[in-house]
């Protein structure tokens, strides 16, 4: 690394050369010569109808989508279980707990020292 830096207008002088090098062959590769227009292309080109069975397996896919997406809808809009309620004691049922039920009441949880 003993190497020292070249001056900063040598060192422009060294990348313009190399960037103009690098370019040089890119202006040779491009093509001049008779292009045609959209509508040439469009008037050279035969319309062919899709065939009939991918017609049907489309419309099938787009009935499947519709389906799915009602049935999501229709799902979101019912609740899974109905919220918690206190009971008559102001006990709370905890839901999916049947093999041990856990009713605490709020005097429980005072009485405890448990600070919630």
């Amino acid at each position: 690394m003993s190497a020292t830096k070249p001056q900063p207008e040598e060192q422009d002088r060294l990348i313009r050369e190399k960037t103009q090098q690098l370019f040089e062959d890119d202006e040779v590769a491009v093509e001049t010569g008779p292009h045609k227009t959209f509508e040439q292309y469009l008037r050279e080109t035969p319309a062919a109808p899709v065939p009939v069975w991918i017609n049907a397996a489309l419309w099938a896919a787009g009935a499947l989508v519709l389906l799915l997406l009602l049935a999501a809808l229709l799902r979101s809009g019912r609740s899974k279980s109905p919220p918690a309620a206190p009971s008559a004691t102001g006990a709370i049922e905890v839901p999916g707990r049947h093999w041990q039920e856990i009713r605490v009441t709020a005097n429980e949880i005072k009485n405890s020292g448990l600070h919630v």
